[in-house]
């Protein structure tokens, strides 16, 4: 992770009571978005061409119902402020990264051929958090270098249930005298 965002998303974290981080998590991720979607948003908050106080305005303006969770707003302006908009996505997962550290949510990569739908990636988590005994989280990365199947990055370990590898196996197997079932 970035180390300007980590530093950012640690300062923030630290400020927070316990019991607003996941909800204040939920509102970064919703600025992430907001960025995201809206051009104009990106536009001015990124931009070194509008003042200070116009950024404050629209952060008030758009993000105005977050004023409820302790130090969001100040934090997004200080964001604003130190022109560090462009970097706010890795602020948002590095916040994300240290939440779910402090819950023992584990974080892994699942990568596939293709896209993975949202009940295929829950299900891959479900099995993985039974597997593991703790909620797991996973971020989907297509590879189009596969050719089928999935491969999971989680825990410093690789789970390769991915159609090359069975094939590799497969002919490891087979060169060995052994039986390819």
């Amino acid at each position: 992770m970035d180390e300007l965002a980590s530093h950012y998303a640690s300062a923030l974290y630290e400020l927070l009571p316990i019991g607003n981080r996941e909800e204040a998590d939920d509102a970064l991720a919703e600025v992430s978005l907001a960025l995201k979607e809206s051009e104009d948003l990106r536009k001015a908050l990124c931009s070194y061409s509008f003042s200070l106080e116009e950024k404050e305005k629209a952060i008030d303006a758009v993000f105005g119902e977050f004023a409820k969770i302790p130090h969001l707003i100040p934090f997004l302006k200080i964001v604003a402020a130190n022109h560090r908009y462009p970097e706010f996505s890795a602020i948002q997962a590095s916040f994300h990264a240290m939440l779910n550290a402090d819950l023992g949510v584990k974080e892994g990569i699942a990568y596939s051929a293709f896209p993975l739908s949202d009940i295929e990636k829950a299900a891959l988590e479900e099995a993985f958090s039974k597997r593991l005994g703790a909620k797991v989280e996973l971020t989907a990365i297509v590879d189009s270098h596969l050719i089928g199947g999935v491969k999971v990055a989680l825990g410093g370990k690789v789970y390769d249930g991915t159609l090359k590898n069975r094939l590799s196996e497969l002919r490891a197997r087979l060169k060995s005298g052994g039986n390819a079932q």
